[in-house]
């Protein structure tokens, strides 16, 4: 079986009942900070987790409104519901041990046990007296937390009429919690009771207990003369020591008669016993390096961690064996793990992850963990991760949004594989932002963070992520956050996506400057792509009619920063362009004298040329220096600005430094409208 779902009301993070669906084997909780991500592990483990923690004040979502705190007591309300496994046989041990939690007895077969932390019925009425004149909604609560949290009771109800659980069924349920924060080497060897020693004492004798070839009466007959052996070894080593400490006991307990600690006959004494389960208690681990073995304690908090893991999914393993455990065996053993990218090098994480993977594969034929869930803000290990695992928390307006980002592509199986491929660790970010910005290419990713400092949205402190597609691949991406075609499993963000209209004309089918055009024969086919999504949370800019150019002006991201900025030449023009005479002659002339002819002269190459011989047929003349309309001397220079840029990244590289600097640009205008966008949204 399986963790299929959980429900949660009106506990941490979540007022209204919230439903998270979960997987068979890895499932990975992402998202922003204070989302919920953690209030879903500790629901899972308020009810499965042995040692459970104590409930407070602050576990209620504290949202209600002083009415509803008045009409009744809050409660809190947790419901797991499991289901049959893929690979599950119809007889399984799984059933048998939950078969008084059924809901539904048909193939799969599914469960469900609740939750509630609740005052009981017997004060409720004493509660409403209590609160029902006080004026304001803090002094309810205070109420409550003094007079009657101290009255809660968990109690927890099973199956399709909700019956108290009144068998050990939760004992059969092996829930590993590893927090965030862990103190490794704490967990591995203090005390008695801890991972390491309870771990060594089910191994002690492995090669025997796991012999399937023996049978049990000769397995234990054989462990027996192993403990005897061992008996006899250690009486003569005490033997030996014994007449070591004989005058030294004298003196060490030469006081116990003074202080009244012999009493009655009674003395003390040293024990003399020694078996092998005494000995474990004595045992620590050492990391072996060549020839020396380094303490625990000075192994890095990384390592550790990994060796802290290992020895849990040990147990795991260990808590499934029937012959040792007998009815008190796991059935259902599994993980629960925050941020396990702590203290890790990224290609640990990495490394971490597809163990797991390979490790708990669909969870019904794995040694160790049945199903583990994680949570974490690692794009490492989301880098790493199928879009199956994934569960994506996202804020939309006054709640949570769960977006199970590998269902949305039911229908589109080629687009899930490229976008797999695709999401390396930096476009792994998408997950844990509510606003994402994708952008085509690598001039954009370095100047639109400059763009938003000196913008006056007001949206350079959004926490806004900027994902770098490599060139037009939106759709494939924005499937997962299609909220229109998959209201129900979508991501909920809002997505601008900025794109260059490059217009395209003639039957090269080549994008084109915009002064060899009257009327362009097509546009970004993407443009239209997007919007005919019709996703609230989805939104195309580029340069076209919508943000305002009605002149067919718009055509690629550097030829608009010369459009929106031609009297900013000192700042947009650098060194390491093509042309940088030609441009600097032409700083030089008066703009009011300006002409297509003397333009070309000034620059005289190969493209100036091409833009010449274009535009004569255009205008029907032989005569540059006929052509004189400022919008196209305007259209001509954003060209041959284009065409000067040797490298977009580097040049991109330089304009960001000059920017950062402190010298203003004008933003382009469609630019601008995006972050005015995601402004006034917020987020949806």
């Amino acid at each position: 079986m399986f963790i299929s779902s959980v429900e949660i009301t009106n506990f941490r993070t979540f007022k209204e009942k919230q439903i998270i669906r979960f997987t068979e084997g890895i499932n990975i909780l992402v998202g922003p900070n204070n989302i919920g991500k953690t209030t879903i592990i500790s629901a899972i483990r308020l009810i499965f987790d042995k040692n459970k923690f104590g409930l407070d004040i602050n576990d209620f979502s504290k949202t209600e409104t002083k009415e509803e705190l008045k009409n009744c007591s809050p409660k809190i309300t947790v419901s797991v519901n499991l289901q049959k496994s893929n690979k599950e046989g119809s007889d399984s041990d799984d059933l048998l041990a939950i078969r008084n939690w059924l809901t539904d007895i048909d193939n799969p077969y599914k469960a469900k046990i609740t939750m509630q932390f609740q005052l009981p019925t017997k004060y409720e009425k004493a509660y409403l007296d209590a609160v029902k004149d006080l004026d304001d909604i803090g002094s309810v609560w205070l109420e409550l937390e003094d007079e009657f949290l101290p009255k809660y009771q968990r109690k927890y109800f099973v199956g399709e009429s909700a019956q108290p659980l009144m068998d050990n069924s939760l004992s059969r349920f092996n829930c590993q919690y590893l927090p965030a924060i862990r103190d490794a080497e704490k967990r591995m060897n203090s005390g008695n009771k801890y991972l390491l020693n309870k771990l060594l004492n089910f191994f002690i004798d492995y090669d025997l207990k796991s012999n399937k070839e023996l049978k049990k009466p000769d397995i234990e007959k054989m462990m027996q003369k192993r403990h005897k052996d061992f008996h006899d070894l250690a009486v003569r080593l005490l033997n030996n020591l014994s007449p070591r400490f004989k005058e030294g006991k004298k003196e060490m307990l030469k006081y116990s008669s003074q202080t009244g600690a012999t009493f009655d006959g009674e003395e003390p004494e040293f024990n003399s016993a020694l078996n092998d389960h005494d000995i474990l208690k004595e045992f620590s681990l050492v990391v072996k390096n060549g020839e020396s073995n380094v303490p625990i304690n000075l192994n890095g908090l990384g390592y550790n961690n990994l060796i802290y893991i290992s020895l849990v999914l040990a147990e795991l393993q260990q808590s499934r064996d029937n012959s040792y455990f007998g009815d008190n065996s796991s059935v259902f053993p599994f993980l629960l793990i925050e941020e396990p990218e702590a203290h890790l090098h990224p290609d640990m994480q990495y490394d971490f992850l597809k163990f797991l993977q390979n490790n708990i594969k669909d969870g019904t034929t794995s040694e160790t963990a049945k199903q583990v869930i994680i949570t974490t803000h690692s794009p490492n290990i989301t880098a790493a991760a199928s879009l199956d695992d994934l569960i994506v928390l996202s804020k939309y307006k006054s709640g949570v949004k769960i977006g199970y980002p590998g269902e949305t592509f039911i229908d589109n199986p080629k687009d899930k594989k490229f976008v797999e491929r695709f999401l390396d660790v930096t476009r792994s970010n998408l997950f844990f932002t509510n606003q994402l910005i994708l952008i085509e290419g690598l001039a954009e990713q370095m100047l639109i963070p400059q763009f938003m400092k000196a913008d006056t949205s007001n949206i350079q402190n959004r926490h806004i992520s900027i994902i770098n597609l490599s060139g037009r691949y939106f759709i494939p991406f924005l499937r997962m956050f299609d909220t229109n075609k998959n209201p129900n499993t979508a991501i909920y963000k809002q997505i601008a996506c900025l794109t260059d209209l490059d217009p395209v004309q003639g039957k090269q089918n080549k994008s084109c400057p915009p002064i060899f055009q009257t009327e362009p024969d097509s546009k970004n086919p993407n443009i239209e792509s997007i919007k005919a999504l019709k996703s609230a949370n989805i939104k195309v800019f580029s340069q076209d009619e919508d943000s305002g150019y009605k002149s067919n002006e718009g055509w690629t991201f550097e030829y608009q920063l010369y459009m929106d900025n031609p009297d900013l030449m000192p700042l947009i023009f650098h060194d390491s362009m093509r042309y940088c005479d030609a441009w600097e002659n032409l700083k030089k002339m008066s703009s009011k004298n300006l002409s297509i002819e003397k333009i070309s002269n000034t620059f005289q190459n190969e493209r100036s040329k091409q833009m010449d011989e274009i535009l004569k047929e255009n205008h029907n003349t032989n005569d540059l220096s006929e052509i004189t309309d400022p919008k196209l001397i305007k259209l001509y220079l954003g060209t041959m600005f284009l065409y000067s840029i040797k490298d977009k990244g580097l040049y991109a590289q330089e304009l960001s430094e000059e920017i950062s600097s402190g010298k203003s640009i004008t933003v382009p205008k469609y630019i601008k409208e995006c972050f005015e966008w995601m402004a006034d949204k917020n987020g949806l």
